[in-house]
């Protein structure tokens, strides 16, 4: 199951959090998505992801460590 996030504030801050984002990810990719957006997530955790992932990643506000921006 997806997470759904609102407001606006960073995700992904506890250990617990990060995998949670990674296994969404993970989830998301495998169900056919084709591209991946990060938004407000630390830059180590959208790196660390980015490269675990088989589709590109766009980052807003999630570091360089993306694809793209």
């Amino acid at each position: 199951t997806a997470a759904v996030f609102g407001g606006f504030r960073i995700e992904g801050k506890t250990a617990d959090a990060a995998m949670k984002i990674l296994e969404d990810a993970l989830a998301i990719q495998d169900a056919g998505c084709f591209m991946l957006e990060f938004e407000a997530v630390p830059a180590k955790i959208a790196t660390v992801i980015s490269r675990q992932l088989e589709i590109p990643t766009i980052g807003i506000g999630a570091g360089v460590g993306c694809d793209g921006q």
